[in-house]
């Protein structure tokens, strides 16, 4: 009997252990319940490695869930993301609406397909050793499985309301079944090795597309395609690809923002059908001369830094653009800025300018960066009486005169300036000091 006694102990530990771990009832529906404990048992977490929130109610907004917890009459509310870890939250109903994981193994992710409620599920980090299937969940909005080792995307299917979908690194090679999420607004795939666009063609919805960093070599994308059924696009995001031309993008009318920075794009064009767009960002390509751009009317943002651009040209349509980056590129002088009106922010440090010239039409700008430039006297900003910040580090600058007309001038940064006198640094720096209070008061008075 004693033998028997210490032969079955064991078994007897792991059944007290496994019932302790899975006593606790989170939800009445026995289904959402026998869904949670596998979730939870397949991660190895006991009830202690969770928190639960009750009582939460879902305040729909453009840029996902707000969700406002209430506990004895009072409210607090934050946005769905900033949820904390390994927490999982149920709606005043009982029903298990919001899960956030971090850092645990998941075996298999079709757990999740029996809380019919959930409206947003994350796991970051987390290590899911199968993905076959995520379906038949009517309320899920967003999904997010970034860094979870998965090689493949899985089945999504019957789910009518997804709008976000987060891939970013993982081992994916290739976008495939996304066919039957045609609600989705954005996808996220940052650092994947995918070198093909494809598998978008049954998207019509998607506004936001971003494949950032899919590597180097064979990985990364080369060609803009597969992207003409997506006609609600607004912001296409390709940093760091090997993309050699602007092609594809003629039906793409919505798009607000490109981002196409770190690639091998020689040349400016097929962008005329955009009259939509606002922020262009061509940083780092192999860029020599700035073109066909008169029918973005409305951009008010353009990258084109480290670009060996020589010239400062062809911009006169874009009157609305407010920020200009060109810093890293080989211009000289600084010219065909005139209908720029709209500027606020020039950035053209880092370039062989010798000369401040060529801003007189530019009264609304704010901030001048023209550090590390060869200039060496502070000249032709009479009219910008808006200036508030200027850049004159690292540059060979003899003189700071005629600068008492700047009277919003609160900013300059002349570091590293060998050949501007000391008692001109103290006078700048007093000048600059006096306008802030100023404003201080001015603002105090309002």
């Amino acid at each position: 009997m004693k033998k028997y006694l210490i032969s079955t102990l064991p078994v007897l530990f792991v059944f007290l252990f496994a019932s302790t771990l899975f006593a606790q009832t989170v939800t009445d529906d026995p289904q959402e319940q026998a869904a949670l404990e596998a979730l939870l048992k397949d991660a190895e977490l006991s009830w202690d490695d969770i928190d639960f929130t009750e009582n939460i109610m879902t305040n729909g907004e453009k840029n996902g869930h707000t969700l406002v917890y209430i506990k004895n009459n009072k409210s607090d509310s934050w946005t769905i993301n900033r949820m904390a870890r390994n927490n999982i939250y149920l709606n005043d109903k009982g029903k298990i609406i919001a899960i956030k994981l971090y850092d645990i193994k998941i075996p298999n992710l079709s757990r999740i397909n029996q809380l019919k409620s959930l409206i947003f599920f994350s796991c970051n980090s987390c290590y899911i050793d199968k993905f076959d299937h995520v379906q038949d969940l009517p309320e899920l909005e967003e999904l997010q499985i970034p860094y979870t080792g998965i090689e493949e995307i899985g089945q999504l299917k019957n789910l009518p309301k997804l709008k976000f979908l987060d891939l970013s690194r993982n081992g994916i090679k290739k976008i495939q079944n996304l066919n039957n999420i045609p609600s989705l607004k954005e996808l996220i795939m940052k650092g994947v090795g995918i070198n093909k666009l494809e598998g978008l063609e049954n998207l019509p919805n998607l506004e936001v597309l971003n494949i950032t960093d899919s590597g180097e070599g064979e990985q990364c994308i080369r060609k803009l395609e597969g992207l003409n059924n997506l006609k609600k696009l607004k912001v296409l995001e390709l940093y760091f690809q090997g993309i050699e031309k602007l092609e594809g993008l003629e039906n793409l009318t919505q798009l607000e923002e490109i981002h196409l920075a770190e690639s091998k794009i020689k040349k400016i064009e097929g962008l005329d059908n955009l009259r939509q767009l606002k922020i262009l960002g061509l940083t780092r390509n192999r860029i020599t001369k700035i073109e066909n751009m008169d029918n973005l009317t409305q951009l008010e943002t353009l990258y084109l830094d480290g670009n060996p651009i020589k010239k400062i040209e062809n911009l006169d349509a874009l009157t609305r653009l407010e920020r200009l980056y060109l810093y890293s590129t080989d211009i000289s002088k600084i010219e065909g800025l005139d209908n720029l009106k709209s500027l606020k922010y020039l950035d053209l440090s880092f370039t062989h300018i010798t000369k401040i010239e060529g801003l007189e039409n530019l009264k609304k700008l704010r901030d001048l960066n023209l550090g590390h430039t060869k200039i060496r006297q502070l000249e032709g900003l009479d009219s910008l009486t808006q200036l508030y910040r200027l850049h004159i580090n690292d540059t060979p600058i003899e003189s700071f005169d005629n600068y008492e007309r700047l009277i919003n001038l609160s900013s300059v940064l002349p570091f590293n300036t060998p050949n501007l006198d000391e008692k001109e640094i103290i006078k700048i720096d007093k000048f600059t000091k006096q306008n802030r209070m100023r404003r201080i008061h001015e603002k105090q008075k309002h």
